[in-house]
């Protein structure tokens, strides 16, 4: 085994420094902040305010991936977020349910009114400088969904890769 592959899979705590972080809030317009936190393999300069932009841009991919799940359509907010790959496994999924009874669907069955989806606490992990993994938890009315959120920068833009809510 080379030195460098000897090196890439020591334990985390084989490293003495811990790997820098940030903690923030978004403000919403509904009086309420939704927390998040944000880790960095490597330390970057502009770490503090892109930790900002990727939790919204997490917001905005869960949100988006629950409607589509919800209104059985991928919608073009949704696709101008997403790669190709990550719609067409949201349309799988979509055939997915609609192979259930509706009974069966929870908060994603189909209805004439839905309750807002509301992100409530990000927490993610930049792996490189193009790559982003987040863990979100979200409410729909009394329902709490958790979702991973995958974003990779594709031809100098952010898009959703993975969107795995449930």
């Amino acid at each position: 085994m080379a030195f460098e592959d000897e090196f890439m899979y020591r334990p985390i705590s084989f490293y003495k420094k811990p790997l820098p972080s940030y903690d923030g809030v978004i403000k919403t317009g509904l009086n309420r902040n939704i927390k998040f936190h944000m880790v960095w393999i490597r330390p970057n300069e502009h770490a503090e305010r892109s930790s900002y932009e990727f939790a919204m841009l997490a917001c905005r991919a869960g949100m988006l991936a629950v409607d589509v799940l919800r209104r059985k359509q991928i919608t073009k907010q949704f696709k101008a977020l997403a790669s190709p790959v990550c719609i067409d496994r949201m349309e799988y999924m979509i055939d997915l349910l609609q192979s259930f009874n509706k009974s069966e669907q929870g908060v994603f069955g189909t209805r004439t009114v839905y309750s807002p989806v509301e992100p409530f606490l990000v927490n993610g992990m930049v792996i490189s400088e193009r790559k982003v993994e987040i863990s979100i938890m979200l409410k729909v009315g009394e329902a709490e969904l958790w979702g991973d959120i995958e974003m990779r920068k594709i031809r100098n833009k952010w898009l959703c890769t993975v969107a795995d809510i449930g």
